[in-house]
C-alpha cells in the first residue's frame, strides 16, 4: 500500500528556500508598520493595473507600489514592455471563500485524504484564512502579475496547468523561459520574493517574503476590510 503523504510533503522546496508551509510561515513575528494601502492606478501610472474583477480596485501597501514602479523602469525601454498588477489586496471574506473553494475541489479528487492534508493542498494556491500569519494578499503585501508587450498582447509563460505554475517549471519553451526570466529580474531587483509555486505570485513584507528572504519578522500584518476603507 502506498503510504499517505505528509502535508508538507506536497511541496517540493527549492534549494536554499524554506519549505513554505503553513506552520513555518506561522513561526515568523509580524511587527506591523502601519503603512496605508495605496491606489495602484494612482501611485503606479506606468504599469497596467487589470484585476480580474473589473469592479475592484486594486489597492497595496505604499512601498509595494513603489517597488514596481522601480520594476517598471527597470524594464528595457525599448521594448516596450509593461508589467501587468491583476490582483494585489483582498478582503478575508474573499480570500476564506477561495479557499474553501480549492478545499472543495480537492477533497473532489482525493476524498480519502485527512482534512489537514486537504487544507495544506488548498493552501498551496490559496493561503488559509485562520492561520497566525495572514494570507499575503490580505496584508496588502503581495501581488499577482503578468508582462505583456508594446502592442498590450500579454506575454506567453508557459501553459495553464498546474505543474508549470511553479516559477522553476522546467518544460517551458525558450520565449517562454527568457519572458519568465525578464519578469523575475525586475522584481526581484526591486526587492519582491517570488512564491515558488506560482510564477505570478509576489510579495514585499509578509510573512512569506520574510521566510523566504530570511528576515527576522515581517512588518506587514493582515488588513482588515474596515481598515481598508471597504
Amino acid at each position: 500500500m502506498k503510504p499517505i503523504r505528509c502535508p508538507e510533503d506536497l511541496y517540493s522546496p527549492t534549494p536554499g528556500h524554506p519549505v513554505e508551509t503553513i506552520a513555518n510561515l506561522d513561526k515568523i513575528s509580524i511587527r506591523e508598520n502601519g503603512e496605508p494601502l495605496v491606489d495602484l492606478k494612482t501611485a503606479c501610472p506606468n504599469v497596467v493595473i487589470q484585476p480580474l474583477d473589473k469592479k475592484k480596485i486594486l489597492r497595496a501597501r505604499a512601498s509595494v507600489a513603489e517597488r514596481l514602479n522601480t520594476a517598471q523602469s527597470l524594464l528595457p525601454r525599448d521594448s516596450g514592455h509593461q508589467i501587468v498588477v491583476v490582483d494585489a489586496w483582498r478582503s478575508l471574506s474573499t480570500q476564506r471563500y477561495w479557499h474553501n473553494i480549492f478545499k472543495a475541489l480537492f477533497r473532489l479528487r482525493h476524498p480519502f485524504w485527512p482534512a489537514n492534508m486537504v487544507r495544506e493542498a488548498a493552501n498551496k494556491y490559496v493561503a488559509v484564512p485562520d492561520a497566525v500569519a495572514p494570507p499575503p494578499h490580505s496584508t496588502g503585501g503581495a501581488i499577482d502579475v503578468r508582462l505583456r508587450d508594446s502592442g498590450g498582447k500579454t506575454l506567453s509563460m508557459g501553459p495553464r496547468t498546474p505543474a508549470a505554475c511553479e516559477t522553476a517549471y522546467p518544460k517551458l519553451s525558450p520565449v517562454q523561459r527568457q519572458n519568465r526570466a525578464l519578469l523575475c529580474s525586475v522584481l526581484e531587483a526591486a526587492g519582491f520574493s517570488n512564491y515558488e509555486e506560482e510564477w505570478w505570485h509576489w510579495s514585499y513584507g509578509d510573512s512569506g517574503w520574510a521566510l523566504r528572504t530570511n528576515q527576522q519578522e515581517a512588518f506587514y500584518g493582515q488588513i482588515s476590510d474596515d481598515q481598508a476603507g471597504d
